[in-house]
């Protein structure tokens, strides 16, 4: 039986195979792949305006975290429209040129099997 708050050995085991083996990565092409760089950075920034914010309550923190957070949501809107440009251009190209192969690998690599 387990009590709430209690470690199993199971657990200890799931948390040492995370630290060594990682997280497993989604197979299927997504647009924060291309931008994962900019969107840690952004993310950073933001969450460090988050603290600032919860660690001292003024209107001036509150005002610069909205701000960011305002602006984080806008670049990364752009970044995923501007993906989805790219990758439709690309699909239709395929479509245009009838390599049908590299169109249906596309697809398959955005929406999976």
């Amino acid at each position: 039986m387990k009590f709430v708050g209690e470690v199993t050995e199971e657990d200890r085991q799931r948390s040492m195979d995370l630290e060594v083996l990682g997280r497993a990565r989604r197979q299927d092409q997504d647009w924060f792949d291309d931008n994962d760089a900019d969107i840690s950075n952004l993310l950073a920034e933001k969450n460090g305006l988050h603290k600032a914010y919860m660690d001292l309550r003024t209107y001036t923190t509150k005002a610069a975290f909205f701000r960011c957070q305002h602006l984080v949501q806008q670049r990364l809107r752009e970044m995923q429209d501007a993906w989805m440009i790219r990758k439709a251009e690309e699909i239709q190209g395929y479509a245009d040129r009838n390599e049908m192969k590299n169109f249906f690998k596309a697809i398959k690599a955005i929406y999976g099997p």
